[in-house]
């Protein structure tokens, strides 16, 4: 929690006052972090919906690679999606 905070640039007890835990941060974030993306998905096909599937494909491929370097939430959702963190794990 101290290296969240941190990042956060906040004081741990404050982080701590609102999360007792990793997992209960998690709890709320991750809901948050998919809704995002499931709505960038869904805006991102919608307005390419006439072009060619290989090309919408490669597309949708560059655009992940970019948002995984520059957007942390993606590179954290793809983390995610394979194994969930021990500290969070049951």
């Amino acid at each position: 929690m101290a290296r969240i905070a941190k990042e956060l640039g906040i004081w741990k007890h404050s982080l701590s006052y609102h999360f007792s835990s990793k997992k209960d941060l998690l709890i709320v974030v991750y809901p948050e972090k998919v809704k995002e993306e499931v709505a960038f998905n869904k805006d991102f096909f919608e307005s390419r919906k006439h072009m060619p599937a290989k090309n919408l494909i490669y597309d949708f491929l560059k655009e992940t690679q970019v948002r995984f370097h520059a957007m942390p939430n993606v590179a954290f959702l793809q983390a995610m999606s394979f194994k969930a963190p021990a500290e969070v794990s049951d």
